[in-house]
Parts: C-alpha cells; structure tokens; sequence
C-alpha cells in the first residue's frame, strides 16, 4: 500500500478516536471525521462508506495483528495458550488509544467477544490436545466460563488504563489451567 494512503487512512482512523471518546458511533459524522482528518469527503469516501465501516475496518485490521501475531510465532503446545494470550495483550498494549475507545461505551462493546470467538477454533484445539481424556463438550464449557471471566477481566484492565504489563487474566488463566489439569478426572465424566 501508497505511503500517501496509510497516511490518510491513519488521519481518518486517528480522527475517529477522537471522536469516539466524546460520543458513540451512531452520533459521529463524515463531516466531522473529514473536518478533523483535514481531509474533503471524497477522500473520505475513497476509502470509507460511512463512520460505521471505518470503525468496522478498523475493528478488523486491529483483530488481524492480533492473529497475526498469534499465528506468526510458532507456539510449542504445552504453553501456547498462556503465549498467545501474552502476545494479543502486546498487540491491545501498542494500540492503546484504539483499545480505550473501542472497549468504551461509545466503541462496540461486542468487539472483544467478537475477537475471543475468532480465536475460540484454536484455544479449544489446544484444550483437547493437551486434555484428551476430557470431553469436547466440557472443554467448550470451561472455554465459555474461562473467557467469560477473562473478558470481564481484560475490560476491566483497559478502562483503569492498562496499568500492568499484562492482565491479570494472564496470571488467572494459568491459574485456571492449572487447576484443570488437576481435576480432569472430574471432568472426564
């Protein structure tokens, strides 16, 4: 891609957030995305059909680093779920004003659901390679419960301003882990 067209996308989406920390989305106009981005609205439209599609695009491009990143390193199994995670942190940590706005009340609050199902294909593979005694059904159950709690978590982690290096999800679902491993017996039935 153009430098000159990252360039304007990177205005407009920047443009965007600033928005999106005074109002929600439905409230947010091409006129003051344009005014904003100091661009005109056929620039805007050369890229963008309306605010709604520029939030969802950049929903997307910002879901696609995190499974990039995921993807990109070649995680040993025994821990990749615990890396993973780590890895999508670092990603919502680099993008930091885009996180705070899109997990507010004025961004789409279905986001990070959203993204946690995208990755849900892969954490549950993980779960039954690592726990092959225990019933799909049950490992999709501890799934939900885990990312429930973990989404609870990491909202709660992005509105305070992120101030750990990590999450406290991360401690919590080796924790969670942990504490799995040790009861599959129990879960096998």
């Amino acid at each position: 891609m153009d430098a000159r067209v990252r360039n304007t996308r990177q205005k407009i989406r920047t443009s965007l957030i600033a928005l999106l920390r005074q109002k929600p989305i439905h409230q947010v106009t091409v006129k003051e995305i344009c005014e904003l981005a100091e661009i005109n609205r056929a620039t805007f439209y050369g890229h963008y059909n309306n605010p709604k599609d520029l939030l969802e695009k950049t929903e997307i491009d910002f879901f696609m680093s995190c499974f990039d990143k995921a993807l990109i390193s070649s995680l040993p199994q025994e821990d990749a779920v615990e890396k993973m995670t780590n890895l999508i942190f670092g990603v919502m940590r680099d993008n930091r004003e885009l996180c705070e706005v899109l997990f507010s009340d004025n961004g789409d609050r279905l986001f990070l659901h959203r993204l946690m199902e995208k990755f849900r294909p892969y954490l549950i593979s993980q779960l039954e390679q690592r726990y092959p005694e225990v019933p799909a059904e049950r490992l999709t159950h501890l799934y939900v419960f885990a990312t429930g709690g973990s989404l609870s978590l990491l909202e709660d982690w992005i509105r305070n301003g992120m101030p750990e290096p990590q999450p406290p999800v991360v401690k919590i679902s080796a924790a969670l882990e942990t504490f799995w491993l040790s009861q599959t017996e129990n879960l096998a039935t």
